[in-house]
């Protein structure tokens, strides 16, 4: 696939783009239009297809980027958003880009992509690995649609019929698809979740101590108000012993919650990167099933058009045998081509023999891996984390 990666935004500076070159004009009109969280931006010029997509991250700043395909267009919007948010969220997590701020919102970490070029060419080369997975999703972009403008646009919710954004999308002009809600893999829901819940205990242990030093405060004026009386100084003396106590005691069970919180969130991480990877392997093994599927197919078809010529020549050869039964050599070379063909035929059944056999233990490995998969839902969905996010929904 012929393809250009390009990485854009606008962190309140103006747009920004890398590489730099004609393209930031394109990136310019996308960024005009955004009116959702994240949305998907589609525009045809003649043969090269451009796939943008931007999320708006804290403080309405935006966060884009775009793929160039030369005469091909791919034939899915669930898959595109999917593949767009899974580089999102790796970005995210790497933090030299864009990252998760302590109350888990999205903000950027750079004004210039120009400062962090090897990043940017990592970010290149994943969104490549990518976007290779989506290959059999593409397809030959048909002639372009002289009967609209350049200028047209349409507006779509990534809910609404795929097929019609599809097709919308191969005319001239700019395809704007909305979308506002469930646009975090769960990796990055998992870690905006962790980083919110740790802010707000922070928040409620900076209260409590800002609580606890008016209460000191409040105990210090009043021994100074009552140093004369030195029983109520002895009395002040032992309640400060016991205030201090009870200060010590609450700093240790703050302690214990953050171990508890630190060792969750490990256990959180490792469920979501095991579920991560059954995630790929499954992908992985349904791309296999469907190469499969394709060359079986092939192979059935092959056979099947064998065995028309073969008719066909069997036909032939029995009129050549009542109309020309002098012509001996001719007959026998007929009866060597069916034979050759009958070979030919035998082959092609063997090839196809073997690649439903292939495709059968190809299921079966899928059959396991769904089956390790939904027991890590499951695993997963018993901690804290996973039991908040069944409620939430």
């Amino acid at each position: 696939m012929n393809s250009s990666i390009y990485l854009f935004g606008d962190f309140g500076q103006g747009v920004t783009s890398y590489p730099i070159d004609y393209a930031q004009t394109i990136f310019e009109e996308f960024i005009s239009e955004s009116k959702a969280p994240t949305q998907l931006i589609i525009h045809r010029d003649g043969e090269i297809m451009n796939y943008g997509y931007i999320r708006r991250i804290e403080n309405n700043h935006l966060f884009g980027l775009c793929i160039q395909i030369n005469g091909q267009y791919i034939s899915t919007i669930k898959r595109l958003f999917e593949m767009f948010e899974d580089v999102t969220a790796n970005i995210a997590i790497r933090g030299e880009l864009i990252r998760l701020n302590e109350q888990g919102n999205l903000v950027e970490s750079v004004t210039r992509f120009a400062n962090k070029p090897n990043e940017v060419e990592r970010i290149t080369n994943y969104c490549r690995n990518e976007l290779s997975k989506l290959e059999n999703l593409c397809k030959k972009l048909p002639p372009v649609d002289y009967s609209t403008s350049t200028k047209d646009k349409s507006y779509f919710r990534e809910d609404e019929n795929a097929v019609r954004i599809i097709t919308n999308s191969l005319k001239n002009g700019h395809t704007f698809v909305y979308k506002k809600e469930d646009f975090d893999t769960l990796a990055l829901a998992g870690y905006r979740s962790t980083l919110s819940n740790l802010n707000s205990r922070y928040n409620q242990a900076t209260t409590k101590i800002q609580e606890l030093n008016k209460e000191l405060s409040s105990l210090k004026r009043q021994k100074k108000q009552m140093g004369i009386v030195v029983c109520l100084t002895l009395l002040l003396f032992v309640g400060s012993v016991i205030f201090f106590n009870t200060l010590e005691a609450k700093d240790r069970n703050i302690e214990e919650q953050a171990v508890t919180i630190e060792l969750q969130d490990t256990k959180n991480k490792v469920l979501s990167n095991e579920k991560e990877k059954l995630s790929n392997d499954n992908f992985q093994l349904n791309a296999r099933i469907s190469e499969l599927t394709r060359m079986y197919n092939e192979k059935v078809d092959s056979c099947i058009m064998l065995e028309n010529m073969y008719k066909e020549l069997n036909d032939d050869y029995s009129e050549l045998q009542i109309t020309n039964s002098n012509n001996v050599k001719q007959a026998e070379i007929l009866r060597d081509l069916n034979k050759q063909l009958e070979r030919q035929y035998e082959d092609y059944k063997k090839h196809a023999e073997i690649r439903i056999k292939a495709k059968d233990e190809a299921i079966k490995d899928y059959n396991i891996l769904l089956a390790e998969y939904n027991k890590l839902k499951n695993k997963y969905y018993q901690t804290k984390e996973g039991k908040r996010e069944l409620k939430n929904r």
